[in-house]
């Protein structure tokens, strides 16, 4: 069996295909980001965005119980126009499990690994930047707990980075993925058909937003990926992933958080971070890969 079910706790729910969405209240941590020749600016703006952390919202959903296939797209919704912001693959024969965010037109990427020891951050440059928004950057989490950042290249695929996390039949409501996605308008519109589709998520968001923020949690049970911003919180979007390679179901729960900018007002430029993995270190910190796309000027 290969199914995929998305849960939730509520049962009501809109029949278009984009859901209403709510607010709830949320208490968020640190994000985490790099590019090797913004890192000032970068670190600057997680520390603006650590104080104003209390205007963070998490996005509440009414999403059915269904059977998808393998695959899950992210569509939200501002003004009425909906946009495809991030999709999760599944291999069909193995627990592996693929974040791809191909829906801004990056210009370059910068690729690496952040590591956070007794408060401190570092963040390693591949010194490999990829700069062409047709060759995609993929993030893998393979069922041995392997995380691997890779680049398609002509007619092979280029390892650029990797750290060892737990394996994914282990996890216990492990923070897996964190996804920052910034200047929101700029991602491509869902059609119409897109929207139909059972693997397609749509959410209409309540309030403009430049910045969204998907954090992905897995667990054995959907208890273990509850609660992760608060007592009494639920994921946004929750799936139910089956592999006979897994010992029992696995559960995804992705929490959907509209944020301030981590930008200033006069320096904003559309861009997107993806930060997983999550390897424990000696010292009690952690490591992890990350990708930093950017556009060099709005679209």
């Amino acid at each position: 069996m290969r199914a995929l079910r998305c849960f939730s706790q509520r049962a009501a729910f809109s029949k278009s295909s984009i859901r209403q969405a709510s607010i709830g209240n949320i208490n968020l941590g640190k994000s985490r980001a790099s590019h090797k020749k913004r890192l000032d600016k970068l670190r600057a703006a997680r520390r603006a965005a650590r104080i104003v952390a209390k205007q963070q919202h998490l996005i509440v959903a009414n999403i059915p119980n269904r059977e998808l296939t393998d695959r899950l797209t992210i569509v939200l919704a501002q003004d009425g126009v909906p946009r495809k912001m991030a999709a999760l693959f599944f291999r069909k024969r193995a627990a592996d499990l693929y974040v791809v965010t191909p829906y801004l037109g990056v210009d370059e990427y910068a690729c690496g690994i952040f590591e956070g020891v007794g408060g401190q951050e570092t963040y390693t440059d591949t010194g490999r930047g990829v700069a062409t928004s047709r060759r995609q950057v993929k993030l893998s989490y393979h069922e041995s707990g392997q995380v691997h950042v890779r680049v398609q290249e002509r007619d092979a695929e280029h390892l650029l980075a990797r750290v060892q996390a737990p394996p994914i039949a282990n996890l216990r409501g492990n923070h897996i993925f964190t996804l920052e996605l910034e200047g929101t308008e700029h991602f491509d519109v869902a059609k119409e058909a897109e929207l139909r589709k059972p693997s397609t998520v749509g959410i209409s968001l309540p309030e403009r937003s430049w910045r969204i923020k998907i954090t992905g949690y897995a667990g054995q049970s959907l208890e273990q990926v509850q609660g992760k911003y608060g007592a009494g919180t639920v994921p946004t979007i929750g799936v139910r992933f089956v592999r006979e390679t897994l010992p029992r179901p696995l559960f995804l729960g992705l929490y959907i958080i509209a944020a301030p900018p981590l930008q200033q007002q006069n320096n904003r430029e559309p861009m997107q971070i993806v930060v997983a993995g999550f390897e424990d270190i000696p010292g009690g910190g952690g490591r992890a890969v990350f990708v930093h796309g950017r556009r060099l000027a709005a679209q």
